[in-house]
């Protein structure tokens, strides 16, 4: 008998993506970063517009594609001032 209810069932190549994201952000990778988002932004809109996404799991992802964007607001090389020198 299950006391804590059921997993949450997660999408594969959309998991992947997200690792890919956090992976590059921890190396300090931001082009990746940049890349890994506009990746998954796309790859959520495709499943979402075949219908291959359940309403609980479409909602989920596009929050935290939300969170992702709103944490990596500023973040990119080509966002940053040039004063290092």
């Amino acid at each position: 008998m299950w006391l804590f209810g059921k997993k949450k069932k997660t999408v594969p190549e959309l998991e992947e993506i997200l690792h890919g994201i956090e992976v590059n952000a921890n190396n300090n990778y931001k082009d990746n970063v940049r890349d890994g988002l506009k990746d998954f932004a796309a790859k959520l809109a495709e499943m979402t517009e075949a219908g291959t996404l359940s309403d609980a799991q479409r909602t989920a992802y596009e929050e935290k594609l939300t969170e992702l964007q709103k944490t990596y607001t500023g973040y990119f090389h080509t966002e940053q001032k040039a004063t290092w020198h």
